[in-house]
């Protein structure tokens, strides 16, 4: 959200692009003739692109979703409608999903199930990474619009809990509780079926990280 956004560039990570309109203002020509001086306009990607200095933009999507992971794909909604560069891939929802998608989708989708199935169908890479290409992360096992819709009021009560856990990094406990809203409370999954999904989860995923210590 906006509040995120600010926060994250007051803590100085880059969150802005430079895009300016046309005409440029005197600001924008300073700040582009200020990267010919560092001689930005002469590196790779800046050379192959005409102006060296507009990023070209796919439109802007619904969704994000992570596709380098440690943990496990990590889905969450454009409240603020910012562009995706190459460091996430972008998700566009139909029109009649695209309300309940960006509210619940991100939240629902950390279940132990659908991380057991990025584990199935994505790529391990050096230093224990799960990579997930665009045609692999279509194919996540996600919760259906039928089975989110008997929970929302389940997931916006823990909203706030859920958000807590993963900015704490408590990725383990924050599924925990999306599996007693989605598993259990709109699937009818029992305990120990859940605890059979959860134990095959992590078995793969301690396994992928498990092959860099084992060189």
């Amino acid at each position: 959200n906006a509040a995120a956004m600010e926060s994250l560039g007051a803590s100085g990570v880059s969150t802005l692009l430079f895009a300016p309109a046309e005409p440029l203002s005197d600001a924008a020509r300073a700040y582009i003739a200020m990267g010919e001086k560092l001689q930005i306009d002469a590196r790779y990607k800046c050379r192959k692109r005409s102006p060296w200095w507009k990023v070209p933009l796919p439109p802007v999507p619904d969704a994000f979703i992570t596709y380098m992971n440690s943990f496990g794909p990590n889905i969450c909604g454009n409240e603020v409608s910012v562009p995706s560069l190459n460091c996430c891939h972008g998700i566009r929802f139909h029109d009649e999903l695209r309300e309940r998608g960006c509210a619940y989708l991100p939240m629902a989708s950390f279940n132990s199930a659908t991380l057991l199935s990025a584990e199935l169908i994505g790529r391990s890479y050096g230093g224990g990474i799960q990579k997930l290409e665009p045609r692999e992360a279509a194919r996540l096992a996600v919760p259906s619009p039928c089975v989110i819709d008997t929970v929302q009021g389940r997931l916006s009560s823990a909203r706030d809990e859920f958000d807590a856990l993963l900015s704490r990094g408590e990725y383990e406990t924050a599924s925990e509780l999306v599996d007693g809203i989605v598993l259990s409370g709109a699937m009818g999954l029992g305990d120990e079926e859940i605890g059979v999904i959860r134990g095959a989860c992590k078995k793969m995923r301690d396994r992928r990280r498990n092959r860099v210590k084992a060189r």
